[in-house]
């Protein structure tokens, strides 16, 4: 008897069960102010964004910041950067293709002049920017389509290579020529 198994890559399109690094910068984006790792699953993966209580929340396309949690209005510091970063720190998230600001978004100024992303980062930038208690960011996220490829993998049976097709499906070809 002859086998073939095919395994799938784990990339998904989806920040779901996933690690991320959360790091926040200030006052550049070389300066770390605060750093954590984050599994992204049900519920609030950050109760403390930039030293202020407040919630983020990452769900499968979605970075919801809610500053509800922060009971005064203030102002980012202006300087070159005042904000975080998500990373991809393990590479199983499907390259990321977009980054937009969802119309929940109530902080006013804020842009997609504000984001930038590669594949594996996102970075926002608030700096200077005022918040409330009742402040929102909504970032949706796309990404590649992260369908699973196979990766080679055979089990030998027999002294004989199990091909893709199967070597009884060859015979069977042949044989069905050779009727017809």
């Amino acid at each position: 008897m002859l086998v073939a198994l095919a395994a799938t890559s784990s990339v998904r399109a989806s920040f779901s069960g996933n690690d991320l690094q959360y790091t926040y910068f200030f006052p550049d984006n070389s300066s770390i102010y605060e750093q954590q790792t984050v599994l992204v699953g049900t519920g609030i993966e950050r109760t403390v964004v930039g030293g202020f209580p407040i919630n983020m929340d990452i769900s499968d396309n979605n970075i919801l910041i809610d500053f509800s949690p922060e009971n005064a209005s203030t102002s980012w510091t202006a300087s070159p950067f005042n904000g975080f970063q998500l990373f991809d720190i393990n590479n199983t998230i499907s390259a990321i293709t977009s980054v937009t600001v969802n119309g929940a978004t109530t902080m006013a100024g804020f842009t997609s002049s504000d984001i930038s992303f590669d594949a594996n980062n996102i970075y926002v930038n608030w700096a200077g920017l005022a918040i409330a208690p009742t402040t929102i960011v909504s970032l949706d996220v796309g990404f590649a389509d992260a369908a699973p490829v196979p990766e080679p993998s055979t089990i030998f049976a027999g002294g004989l290579l199990a091909l893709p097709f199967g070597l009884q499906g060859i015979r069977w070809l042949r044989n069905r020529k050779q009727i017809a």
